[in-house]
């Protein structure tokens, strides 16, 4: 589970690296609040020999609208000290 995870939030910190130009501790410091968030949501909900079975796969597809809810809220609180006119 962990590693999908950290492969997950790699992807979304160089995307905002790479199109927003961040600074990168703040987004640093995004990637480290999401992967607890994440790991905490998805503990026992995975079968590492069969990852396309279990909850956490279905999760991930069918609950879209409070996922992006989540990453708002990570964002707001990540990146308001670092740029105070972004939210």
């Amino acid at each position: 589970m962990r590693e999908e995870i950290v492969t997950g939030v790699n992807y979304l910190k160089a995307l905002a690296c790479r199109f927003h130009r961040l600074d990168p501790m703040v987004v640093e410091a995004f990637g480290e609040r999401l992967m607890e968030i994440l790991c905490r949501r998805y503990t026992g909900h995975w079968y590492p020999e069969k990852p396309m079975k279990g909850q956490a796969y279905r999760y991930t597809h069918c609950q879209t609208f409070s996922q992006t809810l989540c990453l708002q809220e990570i964002s707001k609180n990540t990146f308001r000290e670092a740029y105070p006119n972004l939210v």
